[in-house]
């Protein structure tokens, strides 16, 4: 990990980059049962406060407010690394409908995980350096290649128990397609996810909370005003009229153990970057104000180089020449 995963780590309580070494000294030893252990390095992220910058600038751009019963994601329940990790952590918090095809249609009691395998890896070429013998004569010898999973992802820090990796999340509809998504078929996708966004503006899954019907005639019922919300699914599969809280302003992550916005530690600094923002707003606004003025003057100066008398009416102003004669 030290030596062949570039990448930076940055300590999930403070959010400052902290090296390998310092991550590994108090590991976190995991006891999985039949006598399985695994001893952990402290948890980390993978995204700091540069990173999430430009995330916030990207953000504060967008015109339309977050609306997760607009957002609809196939899956085919095969995907791993980066693509699981995103239908995983996009499910987890809300963010969209996930809808699986090409599952087993004789399966009816078994759920559809909406992926495989949420976890970091290291592709071929790492693995050539890690063990360039053993692993170089697989591969040219035998035409072996292989990923091999070396990070493990949480949805919480404070809770390591059960890596996503294990977590089962089923998906909230499935569809009777069964063949791999080509331009062909692009269309077949579409009609069966209008259907399905449709259906949701009335109806929802009751087994998956954590989508709400978002609302801002919610937010009165929040305790502040960086968190917001919508309407509960209920056990009848139709929206309530229960408002609860799902998603925060920028600055702020939605905990749902806790069910209600933490700050986010490498958006620790989130004041300032309002302030940053209110003061270039605010430096714009002068500077065109500026402008204004300048051009006015110039014009002033223009007029007074070139007097005109002018005649006033109700309507507005009437150029008279020299000879306070009309001109039309």
């Amino acid at each position: 990990m030290s030596k062949y995963a570039k990448i930076k780590r940055f300590n999930a309580k403070s959010c400052k980059i902290k090296s390998f070494k310092e991550l590994a000294e108090k590991g976190i030893k995991i006891n999985y049962g039949n006598n399985i252990t695994d001893t952990l390095t402290q948890p980390f992220i993978m995204s700091g406060k540069k990173y999430r910058t430009k995330i916030n600038i990207l953000k504060y751009k967008l015109k339309n407010k977050r609306k997760p019963t607009d957002i609809l994601v196939f899956t085919d329940g095969f995907s791993f690394s980066s693509m699981s990790l995103f239908i995983k952590i996009l499910q987890y918090y809300g963010g969209g409908i996930i809808v699986g095809y090409f599952g087993n249609p004789n399966i009816k009691n078994i759920p559809f995980d909406s992926s495989l395998s949420p976890s970091g890896v290291f592709k071929n070429d790492t693995l050539y350096n890690i063990n360039p013998d053993a692993y170089k004569k697989l591969h040219d010898k035998y035409g072996i290649t292989m990923t091999i999973t070396g990070i493990q992802f949480f949805y919480n820090p404070k809770d390591l128990r059960i890596p996503i990796e294990y977590d089962i999340n089923p998906v909230d509809e499935k569809v009777d397609i069964y063949e791999i998504f080509t331009e062909r078929n692009y269309n077949t996708f579409i009609q069966e996810g209008i259907k399905i966004i449709k259906k949701y503006k009335a109806y929802c899954n009751p087994k998956n909370k954590r989508l709400v019907l978002v609302s801002s005639e919610c937010d009165i019922f929040f305790e502040n005003n960086y968190t917001h919300g919508g309407y509960k699914c209920g056990d009848d599969e139709k929206w309530s009229k229960k408002c609860v809280p799902s998603y925060c302003d920028i600055g702020y992550i939605f905990d749902h153990i806790k069910k209600k916005c933490i700050i986010d530690a490498c958006s620790a600094n989130h004041k300032i970057f309002f302030i940053l923002i209110s003061l270039t707003m605010m430096t714009i606004s002068v500077i065109l104000l500026l402008f204004f003025f300048i051009m006015i003057n110039k014009k002033y100066n223009k007029d007074k180089l070139n007097p005109q008398k002018y005649i006033s009416l109700e309507l507005g102003y009437l150029q008279l020449d020299n000879n306070n004669q009309l001109n039309f």
